[in-house]
């Protein structure tokens, strides 16, 4: 799927409430409204959305305006559109990893497009900066956990490595040596244990 840049609410003639989906390469319409949509984006990557702002506002210490966490490039805050009591139709969310700058209650993304926004600057820049801080962490532990899997697989590289080097060294003593009867079965017990699980 394109990276999903923003998702703004739209009305969609005999369904209701639906969405817009703008990605970095087209715009789609979605029978699901933003939120639902971003449920569904979560849930295909078994993401809880409950446990999700739990944590986050745990981290955050807010409880309101809460972003979204689908990865490490795709979080998404929200952002008031339209002036409405339906929840559905008044907020919008953005990527913040496409946002360039907010001015004037304008959120202006990288590809150029603008999102004009009925928040002030100010709520604007805290909700953005919300997501910013949940995507650099979630960035962070990504970078950790690919960290511990490239140590593992230095270790069993070297690992193998001292293997090959001690097989080799092996293989070459049991050439020189003159094999009496009693050196024979050490010889073969020791070798077993290297070669066994060539």
């Amino acid at each position: 799927m394109d990276k999903v840049v923003a998702i703004l609410p739209t009305i969609i003639k005999g369904v209701g409430i639906g969405c817009e989906v703008y990605t970095n390469k087209k715009v789609f319409v979605d029978r699901r409204s933003c939120e639902v949509f971003l449920k569904h984006m979560a849930c295909e990557r078994s993401i809880s959305i409950k446990l999700m702002h739990k944590n986050i506002r745990e981290i955050l210490k807010v409880s309101r305006n809460l972003p979204y966490c689908i990865d490490a490039f795709n979080v998404f805050f929200p952002f008031k559109i339209n002036q409405t009591e339906n929840d559905d139709f008044r907020r919008g969310f953005v990527n913040c990893y496409y946002v360039r700058d907010i001015k004037n209650s304008t959120i202006i993304l990288k590809n150029g497009m603008t999102l004009s926004s009925l928040n002030r600057d100010r709520a604007l820049k805290n909700n953005f900066n919300n997501a910013s801080k949940i995507m650099y962490m979630k960035f962070a532990r990504d970078m950790a956990k690919m960290r511990r899997s490239m140590d593992f697989i230095d270790e069993i590289a070297l690992w193998f490595s001292y293997y090959g080097i001690w097989k080799f060294a092996l293989k070459k003593a049991v050439a020189k040596m003159n094999k009496s009867f009693l050196q024979q079965p050490l010889i073969f017990l020791f070798s077993h244990c290297l070669f066994v699980y060539k």
